[in-house]
């Protein structure tokens, strides 16, 4: 059991450190992480696509430089960084925290009992 605890106290300080980041302008800038998530997905997406081609984007063309599986990697890094903003942007933090709330006094009582 101490170790579900355990899991739970980082799952929550984890969910805090987002929470903060991402509420702490009350989301007014939620539009703004979304649009540059969906760009970030697209792009890194057309681009592992493209690469296949053997062609790329101009603007893209520094990633070359290091090499093609640099460049690889780092296509598939901003693909998956495209999707965790979109996922953390659209995350409704209220909910989560009262989730959390509920689990953590869930599992206090049946440690008690």
């Amino acid at each position: 059991m101490q170790g579900l605890s355990s899991e739970l106290i980082i799952h929550c300080k984890v969910m805090f450190a987002l929470d903060v980041f991402f509420k702490n302008n009350d989301m007014k800038y939620k539009g703004l992480w979304l649009l540059l998530g969906y760009a970030m997905m697209t792009f890194g997406l057309t681009a592992l696509i493209m690469q296949v081609v053997g062609v790329h984007w101009a603007f893209l063309g520094l990633l070359e430089w290091g090499g093609r599986l640099l460049a690889f990697v780092l296509k598939i890094l901003m693909t998956i960084g495209g999707v965790l903003i979109i996922v953390f942007a659209r995350t409704d933090w209220e909910r989560e925290r009262r989730e959390s709330e509920a689990a953590s006094d869930f599992i206090n009582d049946k440690t008690i009992s």
